[in-house]
């Protein structure tokens, strides 16, 4: 059986009968139009030579990242059909079923799919939520784009047309993937001694933001009662207690850990590094209050001795700093890698559970 693998902004191989066009539907390049196909392939098909569909209509497969899960619309002339009608008209009486991986989806099922009709066209639809649904997770060097390391979440469909013959292929089976795509790093800016949210990666699609997830906080108390506002003093030389808190209620195969932590002054010229790449400063007796590495669903507490910078007229007026590093659950590797060292005089050490 031969077997066509489209991947969305991926070329790859394919292998079928010999002729002109393979490709299961072709993107005018000369117009541009969006109501064209969706691939455009390499070359012309001989024997023994594979040719590439590179999927290059965007309008074929709209895609939003949220931080709670992927959005995508896969357009009908995504896949071999001989129309929008039929293929709607054959997933709802099973004779094709919509696959991913091999697991058949459900219309209108949990980790389903649906139909949405646009633009006169036929879109298979999926809402699928991270931590409920199953996704593909992969972590990506990206040396090139605004962030060098991407955390690509993603779903592969594929139809299978059930045509009750094992010896004749009437369809090409295809697979399409969307693909979400996250910053492996997440930098929270204060605003007096409230650590917000900065968002510094422009919307692009395909790229998703977690940052709205979490919030760095900081407390005079343990107990993460009493919180340190703006407008409130705080004496040199106290214990100050931290707190990166997620809003996160679900375990989506990600963990993270606390990679700067840096004090700025009020006109951003005198800076020092309560954290930094993941190693604690111990002339403030830095360190973290439990698992240094958590689950994305849960909070990371911390603490340092506050401090004033010498020769400086607004002692109290600091800002903050907080950077997180993201992790697969899965990899023992992640950790910060340089933790033990001395910088500019000041030593830093590796974080450990308490």
């Amino acid at each position: 059986m031969s077997k066509l693998l489209l991947c969305f902004a991926t070329l790859a191989t394919v292998t079928a009968y010999a002729k002109d066009k393979i490709c299961v539907s072709d993107y005018d390049t000369v117009e541009n139009d969006p109501a064209s196909g969706c691939y455009v392939q390499s070359g012309t098909w001989v024997p023994g030579e594979p040719v590439e569909c590179e999927l290059r209509n965007v309008a074929c497969l709209p895609i939003t990242c949220s931080a709670n899960g992927l959005q995508a619309e896969f357009r009908a002339d995504l896949f071999d059909v001989e129309s929008d009608e039929a293929l709607f008209r054959q997933l709802i009486d099973g004779s094709t079923v919509l696959k991913h991986g091999d697991r058949a989806l459900e219309y209108h099922g949990v980790c389903g799919f649906s139909f949405v009709p646009r633009d006169g066209r036929l879109f298979v639809t999926i809402d699928w939520k991270y931590g409920e649904c199953e996704f593909g997770l992969n972590l990506i060097e990206n040396e090139d784009g605004q962030c060098k390391e991407q955390i690509h979440y993603s779903v592969s469909l594929s139809v299978e047309h059930r045509d009750g013959s094992k010896m004749v292929e009437f369809a090409i089976d295809t697979d399409v993937t969307a693909t979400c795509s996250y910053c492996s790093s997440i930098t929270m800016r204060s605003d007096g001694f409230i650590a917000n949210q900065e968002d510094t990666i422009v919307d692009t699609p395909g790229l998703g933001k977690f940052d709205e997830l979490f919030t760095c906080r900081f407390y005079t108390d343990p107990k993460f009662q009493n919180e340190i506002l703006s407008h409130d003093l705080v004496n040199m030389g106290t214990t100050v207690y931290g707190r990166v808190e997620t809003d996160s209620n679900r375990d989506i195969g990600l963990s993270y850990y606390i990679n700067y932590l840096t004090v700025l002054n009020d006109e951003d010229n005198r800076t020092f590094n309560v954290v930094q790449d993941g190693g604690w400063a111990d002339i403030l007796d830095a360190r973290v209050r439990g698992k240094w590495k958590n689950a994305f669903n849960r909070n990371t507490n911390f603490q340092y001795r506050s401090f004033g910078f010498d020769d400086y007229q607004n002692q109290h007026y600091l800002s903050l700093t907080c950077s997180i590093k993201l992790c697969l659950s899965d990899d023992e590797t992640c950790n910060p890698t340089s933790c033990d060292q001395t910088i500019d005089g000041h030593s830093y050490t590796c974080p450990q559970e308490k």
